[in-house]
C-alpha cells in the first residue's frame, strides 16, 4: 500500500466590507491665518478588508477611497488608502514579506511623522517595500528594497530607491551582533517655486545618493532586560542642477551616529530607548550636531493604556516621501486610552514638536520666515460600539503652528504672517464592518 500524499492546508482568507459616514468641521481648513477659513467636510468611504491566515502565507490587505464634498469651495474630491502586507514563509529558513502602502490625500498629517508639512494641497505617496529574510544558523540575513515616491499635485515630485542587506548571529547565547549597509538614490524634480534658498528655482532638480554602514552589539542583560550600544555612518553625494543649463551645485555631507539603548518588560510595563549623539559633516564647510533619542514608554493595565515617546536627531526627509533636506527635530507625544464599559473606550493624546533647518534644508526664502519652527496639538476621542459591526467616533483636535522655518510647499513661497496658524477641528462617523 502506497503512502498518501498529503496536500499542504490551503490559505484561509477572511474578507470584511468596510463603509463609513462622516462629517468633518474646521475653523481654519486652508490651515492658515492669513487666509482663514472655515470648512464642513461630508465623507463617505466604502471599502474591503482581506486577512490571510495560512499555514504559509499570512497577511492584512486593505483598500478604502473616500468620497469627500467641501463647502467651504463647493468641490467633490476622490481619495485613496491603500495598506497591504503579506508573509510567505517558504521554508523554515526562508520567507519573503511584501509590503505596500498608497496615500492620496490632501491631509498634512499623513504625508509625513515631522509635521513638516502644513498645506491643503493634494498629494500622493506610495511606499513598496519586499523583504527576504533567510537564516543558515547560527547567522540570519536580510535583504530588502525600499521604492518611495511622492508627488505634488503641480509641484515636485521625489522618487527614492533605497537597496541594503543585514546579518545578526548569537555569540555565547545572550551577545548579538548585528552589521548592515544600505545604498540610497533620491531625485527630486518637476514643479515651481524654490527648493533649496538661493540654488533651485523652477524646474530645477535635486539628486542625493550615497552609502550607509551600520551596526549593534547587544547583550541580554536577564530575561526581562538587554542592552547595548549602536552606530552608523553615511555618505551623501547631493547636488542641484539648474533647469536649462549644466551648471551643478555640490552639496555633499557625512551624517554619523552612535548610541546606547536598552529594552525593558516588566509586567504591564514596557520600556525601548536610546540616547547617544548625531552629526551632520558638510564638504563645503560647516557642522551641525544633535543629540540623538528615541525612547518609548508603554504601560498597560486593565482598561487603561498608556503610551509616551519622546525623539530628537536628524532626518534624512528625501529618503521616504516629500523632499525637505535633512532636518534637526525634536518631538514628545502621548496618548492615554480607557476602556469606560466594554461598549464605550475614550483616547486623548497630545503632541510638541520642534523642526529646525540644516545646511541641507529647504529653507524659507520670505520675510515671514523663522530660524526654527514648533507645532503642538491635542485631541480626544470617544469610540462606541453600537452593535457587534457598527461602531460611532466622536473626534475633537485643536493644532497650532508656529512660523515657518522650512519651506512648506513647493508651490508657493511662505505666507506674509510667515505660516503661523491655529485650527480646531471636530468629527462625528459611523463605520461599519461586516
Amino acid at each position: 500500500m502506497q503512502p498518501t500524499a498529503v496536500a499542504p492546508p490551503a490559505a484561509t482568507f477572511q474578507l470584511d466590507y468596510l463603509l463609513g459616514l462622516g462629517e468633518e468641521y474646521s475653523d481654519n481648513f486652508r490651515r492658515s491665518d492669513a487666509d482663514k477659513k472655515s470648512n464642513f467636510r461630508t465623507i463617505l468611504s466604502p471599502g474591503i478588508r482581506l486577512g490571510i491566515n495560512g499555514a504559509f502565507t499570512k497577511g492584512l490587505i486593505s483598500y478604502v477611497p473616500s468620497e469627500t464634498y467641501d463647502s467651504s469651495d463647493d468641490k467633490a474630491s476622490l481619495f485613496h488608502s491603500f495598506l497591504g502586507s503579506v508573509t510567505w514563509q517558504a521554508t523554515p529558513r526562508l520567507s519573503l514579506t511584501l509590503s505596500d502602502t498608497f496615500i492620496r490625500s490632501d491631509e498634512a498629517s499623513q504625508a509625513d511623522r515631522l509635521s513638516l508639512r502644513r498645506d491643503r494641497q493634494p498629494f500622493t505617496t506610495n511606499t513598496l517595500a519586499p523583504i527576504l529574510t533567510y537564516s543558515f544558523a547560527p547567522i540570519t540575513t536580510t535583504a530588502y528594497y525600499r521604492f518611495s515616491t511622492f508627488v505634488e499635485d503641480g509641484g515636485r515630485d521625489t522618487v527614492s530607491h533605497l537597496i541594503g542587506t543585514t546579518a545578526s548571529t548569537t555569540i555565547y547565547e545572550t551577545n548579538t551582533v548585528s552589521v548592515g549597509y544600505e545604498y540610497l538614490n533620491s531625485d527630486t524634480s518637476g514643479g515651481q517655486g524654490t527648493l533649496s534658498a538661493g540654488s533651485l528655482g523652477s524646474g530645477a532638480t535635486q539628486d542625493v545618493s550615497g552609502h550607509r554602514f551600520f551596526g549593534s552589539f547587544t547583550r541580554q542583560l536577564n530575561p526581562l532586560t538587554s542592552a547595548g550600544i549602536s552606530g552608523s555612518y553615511g555618505l551623501r553625494q547631493s547636488g542641484n542642477n539648474q533647469s536649462g543649463n549644466n551648471q551643478r551645485r555640490n552639496n555633499d555631507f557625512d551624517v554619523w551616529s552612535v548610541s546606547l539603548f536598552t529594552t525593558r518588560n516588566v509586567g504591564a510595563l514596557s520600556l525601548t530607548g536610546n540616547v547617544g549623539y548625531s552629526q551632520v559633516k558638510r564638504d563645503a564647510g560647516g557642522t551641525d550636531s544633535s543629540i540623538l533619542t528615541a525612547t518609548t514608554l508603554i504601560y498597560r493595565l486593565a482598561r487603561v493604556s498608556l503610551t509616551l515617546g519622546v525623539d530628537t536627531g536628524f532626518s534624512e526627509t528625501f529618503a521616504e516621501g516629500q523632499n525637505f533636506g535633512v532636518v534637526e527635530t525634536r518631538g514628545v507625544t502621548g496618548t492615554l486610552s480607557y476602556e469606560f464599559t466594554p461598549f464605550i473606550t475614550a483616547t486623548t493624546g497630545g503632541f510638541y514638536r520642534e523642526n529646525a533647518p540644516t545646511g541641507t534644508s529647504t529653507r524659507t526664502t520670505t520675510q515671514g520666515g523663522a530660524r526654527d519652527e514648533n507645532s503642538w496639538g491635542a485631541s480626544v476621542t470617544v469610540a462606541i460600539k453600537l452593535s457587534r459591526w457598527l461602531t460611532m467616533l466622536l473626534d475633537y483636535s485643536h493644532t497650532e503652528a508656529s512660523r515657518q522655518a522650512i519651506v512648506q510647499s513647493t508651490l508657493q513661497s511662505t505666507p506674509p504672517d510667515g505660516g503661523a496658524f491655529t485650527e480646531n477641528r471636530g468629527r462625528i462617523s459611523l463605520n461599519a464592518s461586516f
